[in-house]
């Protein structure tokens, strides 16, 4: 028999359709299930194939024709076809014309066209030269209706039950060849009561995979010299951002930069060294990523008397910054208001919340400032800026309108040449900073802790396990 992994979650997912995860351990969980066109490997190339094997262009980036893996087996033994694909884009993206997967495409002209049983064009509303980043999303995975009420998966792992606070999944017969022997043969994935209770279910054996979030600084510190703690740096950046409530700040550039230049990122995670680190202007995460300038944002310039006196004026009032209740979200919001204290004389309350408040607070955008993690969707810079385009998601929702910065992203996203393109978002890049719409302050850092069962495991640049990858020494 084969070996089953128990796996820890930071928290139970948010949503049991895997095709459209919307929080991180919705992802994790989905990895599993959904195989996604291409997907993003565990160092920062580009992506590999997955339920496709080729994509290329057919003219200045706006279609894009992609050649689907056809040795590949749903789990009831049904071949891969370019009906499933285009069924992702058909019945479920468009029907969803304000996700962020449906404002890609042009839904005017034709967003998907087979072209034969295992080929499909994709038509994209600009020229978007990250396309094949684009289509490491699981919305544009391949999908198929359940059948007689069971779900059909494409993903080596299929759903195999599970009690309250439990999910099962169980490697199929038809699942990914690559894996065969050595991949688990079951996973069954849980929430602990906290991260001291994971450890501690680590600890007896209960647990193989400990959660990649939730480490406190001092218990990260005991497993330093642990040979199966593993770690790295992820596309997961901790923000300060302005709701309804903050119309000071909300209305000026000037305020915001200011706020920026004030911060000191190296002090805001000097407590917790292992979980963060200092959001850095250079953001080299992905091959095609922007060079941009080095150093830490601190390193910028410090704010002078007149920058002063405009956050003073902006900070008037009762300030309440909120974020999720879960570390180290604290340390880095108890050091932004020990710094506006020291600097400013100003006092800000800070309101910890449950993570679904906290969903439901960035939701609703009424808040004053929000603490607040936001995760590269796709491994591209793209998936970083052009949200702020006035036509995005995030420019629509913060009124940002800047002809400018439509202008470099536009440019950016239309350069078909690697070289080139780092260049137009280095010029992007640069725009948005001087905007500054939130105020970038720290890049995480994810860890655990694996047991003896898993020889090889591997972390991806978005933060994820590949199970496929995933090798264990044992058996059940």
């Amino acid at each position: 028999m084969r070996s089953r992994l128990n796996v820890a979650l930071d928290s139970m997912p948010l949503a049991s359709d895997y095709h459209w995860p919307i929080d991180y351990d919705s992802r994790l969980v989905g990895g599993a299930v959904v195989r996604t066109l291409f997907s993003e490997s565990g160092e920062p190339t580009e992506p590999a194939p997955g339920a496709a094997g080729m994509v290329w262009t057919l003219d200045d980036g706006r279609t894009w024709r992609v050649r689907l893996d056809e040795r590949r087996r749903w789990s009831d033994g049904e071949p891969l076809r370019a009906a499933h694909a285009e069924a992702a884009v058909v019945a479920r993206i468009l029907a969803r014309p304000g996700s962020m997967a449906a404002r890609l495409l042009d839904r005017g002209a034709g967003a998907v066209r087979a072209v034969d049983g295992v080929t499909l064009d994709y038509r994209f509303a600009q020229p978007t030269s990250f396309a094949r980043e684009v289509l490491t999303l699981p919305q544009f995975a391949p999908f198929r209706a359940a059948i007689d009420g069971r779900k059909v998966s494409l993903g080596s792992y299929e759903e195999a039950g599970g009690g309250a606070g439990e999910i099962r999944l169980a490697r199929h017969d038809f699942a990914d060849d690559a894996g065969a022997g050595s991949a688990p043969g079951q996973l069954v994935f849980t929430r602990p009561g906290s991260h001291r209770d994971a450890l501690d279910a680590y600890g007896n054996g209960a647990l193989d995979i400990t959660p990649t979030t939730g480490f406190s600084q001092e218990q990260l510190d005991r497993f330093a010299d642990h040979p199966r703690l593993v770690g790295r740096d992820v596309s997961m950046f901790g923000s300060l951002e302005f709701g309804a409530l903050a119309t000071r700040f909300s209305a000026s550039p000037d305020a915001r930069r200011a706020l920026s230049g004030l911060l000191d990122r190296d002090r805001l995670v000097c407590r917790v060294p292992g979980l963060l680190k200092p959001w850095s202007q250079r953001v080299d995460l992905w091959r095609c990523a922007s060079p941009g300038r080095t150093g830490s944002a601190a390193a910028e310039g410090r704010p002078g008397d007149r920058e002063l006196s405009l956050l003073r004026e902006a900070m008037k009032g009762d300030r309440v910054i909120t974020y999720a209740d879960f570390p180290p979200n604290g340390e880095v919001v108890a050091g932004i208001r020990d710094q506006l204290r020291e600097v400013l004389g100003i006092e800000v309350a800070i309101r910890p919340v449950e993570f679904p408040a906290y969903v439901r607070t960035v939701v609703s955008g009424d808040y004053d400032m929000l603490y607040t993690l936001t995760t590269a969707d796709f491994p591209h810079m793209a998936a970083l800026l052009t949200p702020w385009h006035s036509r995005g998601v995030a420019g629509a929702r913060t009124g940002l309108r800047d002809p400018v910065l439509d202008r470099l992203l536009d440019r950016a996203r239309a350069c078909l040449d690697p070289t080139a393109a780092g260049v137009e978002w280095e010029r992007a890049g640069e725009r948005w900073l001087d905007l500054m719409p939130r105020i970038p302050l720290v890049q995480v850092r994810v860890n655990c802790v694996y047991s003896e069962k898993v020889s090889e495991l591997e972390i991806s640049g978005a933060g994820f396990f590949d199970f496929d990858r995933m090798s264990t020494n044992c058996t059940d």
